[in-house]
């Protein structure tokens, strides 16, 4: 893994400005590099912070920032990054004719509402009383964090959409770590290929799957997961080689007072321009899915007309980034190993410490 500077520095050098071709640099994509990507902005141009969604001056989770009169390769620019998500973000960077815009902070709308740089001070480091629609304006990316390659993406020549898209330079700036995790009191350690294949093809598995005893056909482990502009799903479906294409059967869940309530099929959409079919759609973020993994399934939970709940328990199973996984886990939320393997922070909400996860990342495994 690269330090945070170098995460950010890589990325901007690939971008190979000059100063009569760019004055604002749009950064977006993937949530997922969001904190490591907002850490090394903070780093290197701090000084330079006009604007940010979060109640703090330094918050690496802020969705929306901008930094004015960054030294970038010789020039001077404004840097603006709104994280959009890892399909968003290679869609806004390489569609070719038909811009595929994003609404990012406008340094003139900011000026108007808090005047002259640094508008930051002025607002107390917090612009989240303002609306979108007052604060920023369309423009396309410029660099595009993503969890992937392009090639896995559908933003890859003639995509879903029909609009045409240009090959992207890639360049490997950093690692992102994954998990499996599953919901409060799952009595089971370990997913496999197989079992994972199972679960994303029917949306359920039993509790025999993983125990070999016959009578656990009665406890059910349902599925949940993330949306297709995730970044972390694409990664997931192409480690587990369940292919990053395949429809899915992900549920969605209803709860209140600590209890899963109601499991649904996820809903119909349109993300990024392409229809997503009921049970192919997910949650837009991994924080909000993992919220839900703190919770237990009631006995009674209610699941669509079709399936049946589990008579002898019920649980969630899903896939997650780290930093997500470990926000949740002290509130009930369980880490999986993957055939076997033990993920980053496994058991712990510390992201920060080189454990056997941190040495599974840098051999591979």
């Amino acid at each position: 893994m690269k330090p945070t500077k170098s995460i950010l520095m890589g990325a901007l050098a690939a971008l190979s400005i000059a100063s009569a071709s760019a004055e604002t640099v749009y950064i977006t994509g993937s949530t997922a590099f969001r904190s490591a990507a907002n850490s090394a902005l903070y780093s290197l141009y701090g000084a330079n912070l006009m604007a940010t969604d979060q109640a703090t001056t330094n918050s690496t989770s802020a969705g929306n920032l901008i930094f004015t009169n960054c030294s970038v390769n010789g020039s001077t620019v404004d840097i603006v990054a709104a994280w959009s998500g890892s399909e968003a973000g290679i869609q806004t960077v390489a569609c070719g004719t038909n811009n595929k815009t994003l609404p990012f902070y406008d340094k003139a709308k900011l000026a108007s509402n808090f005047g002259s740089f640094p508008a930051v001070s002025a607002a107390g480091g917090s612009m989240s009383t303002l609306s979108n629609s007052t604060n920023t304006s369309l423009a396309k990316g410029s660099i595009s964090f993503s969890d992937t390659y392009q090639g896995a993406s559908v933003f890859t020549g003639t995509a879903p959409d029909g609009a045409v898209y240009n090959a992207l330079i890639d360049n490997i700036v950093g690692v992102v770590p994954f998990t499996f995790v599953a919901s409060k009191n799952c009595p089971y350690g370990d997913l496999n290929t197989s079992q994972f294949g199972a679960l994303a093809a029917n949306g359920y598995i039993t509790g025999n799957t993983f125990t070999g005893v016959s009578s656990d056909t009665n406890v059910k482990v349902w599925f949940m997961g993330r949306n297709p502009d995730s970044g972390t799903r694409v990664t997931t479906l192409a480690d587990t080689k369940y292919g990053t294409a395949t429809p899915l059967l992900q549920f969605s869940a209803t709860a209140g007072a600590g209890t899963v309530t109601t499991m649904a099929k996820s809903a119909a959409g349109n993300i990024n321009g392409i229809s997503i079919s009921q049970g192919n759609n997910g949650e837009s973020s991994g924080g909000t899915l993992c919220g839900y993994l703190t919770n237990v399934l009631s006995a009674t939970v209610t699941v669509p007309l079709g399936f049946s709940r589990g008579s002898g328990g019920n649980y969630i199973v899903s896939y997650a980034g780290i930093s997500d996984a470990a926000g949740k886990y002290a509130s009930g939320l369980k880490y999986l190993t993957f055939n076997g393997v033990v993920p980053r922070c496994y058991n712990t909400a510390t992201t920060t410490v080189t454990d056997a996860g941190y040495t599974n990342i840098i051999n591979g495994k």
